[in-house]
């Protein structure tokens, strides 16, 4: 390999963070309610209607998702996330923990599935 060629390789490597490479940078949530059909909203956002799995991009800051029905309480919760533990090998390359850290990949979220039991609004 020439030296252009390593010197390309060594960047690629540091430039990227090594969670960011192995495991990316959002995981698939899964949301079903009981009864089906509650609209999901991601931070505010509609993203359908129950049963549904939806892409949700890792933050270092909080997630809200809540689901809505007619007739029916809502339910609104933060995404649990912990540690992702193959950005532990950012110690060999420490300015990968940078990219790591920006694109959220320095965590995962601990929970991707939820089943929620909704229930009816009181008559008044």
């Amino acid at each position: 390999m020439t030296k252009a060629g390593m010197v390309a390789v060594i960047a690629a490597i540091g430039l990227s963070g090594c969670a960011t490479v192995f495991t990316g940078t959002s995981d698939q949530i899964s949301v079903s309610t009981e009864p089906s059909g509650a609209k999901l909203y991601l931070n505010g956002n509609d993203m359908g209607r129950t049963p549904i799995t939806v892409p949700v991009s890792r933050s270092l800051g909080t997630t809200m998702m809540s689901v809505k029905k007619p007739g029916f309480e809502d339910k609104t919760f933060a995404l649990q996330s912990s540690f992702n533990t193959i950005a532990i090998l950012d110690i060999f390359l420490w300015p990968t923990f940078i990219i790591d850290a920006a694109t959220g990949s320095i965590v995962k979220y601990s929970q991707t599935s939820y089943n929620l039991e909704l229930e009816k609004k009181d008559a008044q």
